[in-house]
């Protein structure tokens, strides 16, 4: 087989959920989901180390009056940006580094 998978962890809850994949500007992956986790809903990072996201670094970005409508894309800089809506108001995100820490 000509697949490399890898199974990052285990979600509470991703009924009403998104999963978006982009590239950093380091070429490694980077994963935001939105879902439960930890008892919380929000919109969650995962920062692959590898291509093969073998390694990764998790990171609760927004939780609660978070909905699960967002987007993410690498910018100018090759940092991600991450739009999103929360309280019923549409809100704009810079990361600033490749693991939106």
């Amino acid at each position: 087989q000509n697949r490399i998978y890898s199974q990052l962890f285990s979600l509470e809850d991703l009924s009403d959920g998104k999963i978006k994949l982009i590239l950093g500007s380091d070429g490694l992956p980077f994963i935001l989901h939105y879902g439960k986790q930890n008892n919380h809903f929000g919109i969650h990072s995962v920062k692959c180390n590898d291509l093969s996201c073998g390694t990764f670094n998790f990171r609760d970005i927004f939780f609660d009056r978070i909905g699960p409508r967002f987007d993410t894309a690498v910018l100018g800089d090759g940092l991600p940006g991450l739009v999103y809506s929360n309280n019923g108001y549409l809100q704009y995100y810079k990361c600033t580094s490749n693991s939106c820490n």
